[in-house]
């Protein structure tokens, strides 16, 4: 196989993971990212498993992880007077390794910058399908031709809408909203039950219907329920039609995600992901594939000029 010139939108968890293994099989790799640099911050990650054990050690990054990993968190259900319900251990939560998404970010960073070319404060602008590649317009005015354009940049991501089409058309609002929040350190303390000695941290969670708030130490998660109708619309759109039902996806997402030289990567990108968190750990998992199949096509680029 020939090297080819790859383009990934996205410098998150996915586009550097892919971009890791495409430089291991001999192609050029460029990664376009709009933040001015590797995003700190998130929701911590987890990897269960002796597949995603394995990916993270053939990548010379299990070790690294390990030395970064959080340690794990018990999960205490409480009732409206703050009593415990139940209790989900920090092993099921936080598999075998769990590590926050920022440190995750910044070691894939450093392991594949000095085999790629990273390009921060960018982001694509246009797409063109041309008989040599696919011809990208950067927002910089930088034009180049790749051979192969990957989207790794997110459920609202700008490529899958320059190669697919509007958003509207590929993602389902089902319904829910989810936000993670840092708490001040020095603010009011919360009631919280004391770790067991020598065991996790310790979150608490109190959920009723429509509503989750689960906090511990100095991050909080909430997750609400929301009407997926625009305020003040009809029960249904003009024209009669439905609202898209709550858990709409396609029957097989994957059939549809290809289009010429353009694909997208991580299940933020695909239409399923409008229902659930990001399983950030798929993407290395999945990025580990993606290489072997990876087809040639005819004529070569030039570098980045």
């Amino acid at each position: 196989m020939r090297s080819l010139n790859i383009l990934i939108s996205g410098a998150g968890i996915a586009g550097p993971a892919l971009a890791h293994w495409l430089v291991r099989y001999g192609h050029r790799v460029t990664v376009v990212e709009r933040a001015p640099g590797p995003r700190p911050g998130g929701q911590a990650v987890d990897f269960k498993g002796a597949t995603q054990l394995a990916v993270l050690r053939r990548m010379g990054l299990l070790e690294e992880v390990r030395a970064h990993q959080t340690g794990g968190t018990d999960t205490v259900m409480v009732d409206a007077r703050g009593r415990e319900r139940a209790r989900i251990p920090a092993e099921f939560t936080g598999g075998d390794v769990e590590i926050v998404r920022g440190d995750l970010v910044r070691i894939l960073h450093a392991a594949t910058a000095p085999h790629c070319d990273y390009r921060f404060g960018d982001s694509l602008a246009a797409l063109r399908e041309e008989a040599g590649g696919v011809r990208a317009v950067f927002d910089s005015g930088a034009e180049h031709t790749f051979d192969l354009v990957v989207g790794a940049d997110g459920i609202h991501s700008r490529t899958r809408a320059l190669a697919f089409g509007p958003e509207e058309r590929h993602v389902r609002y089902l319904g829910a909203h989810y936000a993670i929040a840092t708490l001040p350190e020095d603010g009011p303390p919360l009631p919280a039950p004391a770790p067991a000695p020598g065991g996790p941290l310790v979150a608490l969670m109190r959920s009723t219907p429509g509503r989750t708030a689960v906090y511990g130490g100095t991050s909080a998660m909430f997750v609400f329920a929301a009407d997926p109708r625009p305020p003040g619309a009809p029960t249904t759109p003009t024209g009669g039609a439905s609202w898209p039902p709550r858990s709409q996806t396609p029957p097989n997402p994957w059939q549809t995600w290809w289009s010429g030289r353009c694909a997208p990567t991580t299940c933020s990108s695909t239409p399923s992901a409008a229902c659930r968190c990001p399983p950030t750990r798929a993407a290395a998992s999945r990025c580990w594939a993606t290489p072997r199949s990876a087809t040639p096509w005819p004529g070569s680029a030039p570098a980045w000029p």
